[in-house]
């Protein structure tokens, strides 16, 4: 005799199938958009961050200590900008 399965072994295989195949291109998928969208984080924010006390006081009048030490890194930053163009204009 030919043993006869029944359809639920059929119908689990197929959904394994069909879940695995799913589950692998929304993972590729995920991964290309996580390629494609990635934003840079300038590393001194974290350096800065970690100087801090971390207890999102608020007496800088900032939320908390990471959003202070993107301020602090941002103000930095302008200000080389800044000493870059008053050097410049002082060639001229």
């Amino acid at each position: 005799m030919i043993p006869i399965v029944s359809m639920d072994v059929y119908a689990v295989v197929i959904a394994v199938a069909v879940m695995s195949g799913l589950g692998f291109s929304l993972a590729s998928i995920l991964a290309v958009a996580n390629k494609k969208l990635y934003v840079f984080e300038d590393p001194r924010i974290d350096q800065v961050d970690g100087i801090l006390p971390g207890s999102n006081c608020g007496a800088c009048g900032l939320p908390g200590c990471r959003a202070f030490a993107e301020a602090v890194v941002c103000a930095s930053a302008r200000r080389r900008q800044e000493s870059w163009r008053m050097k410049d204009a002082a060639r001229v």
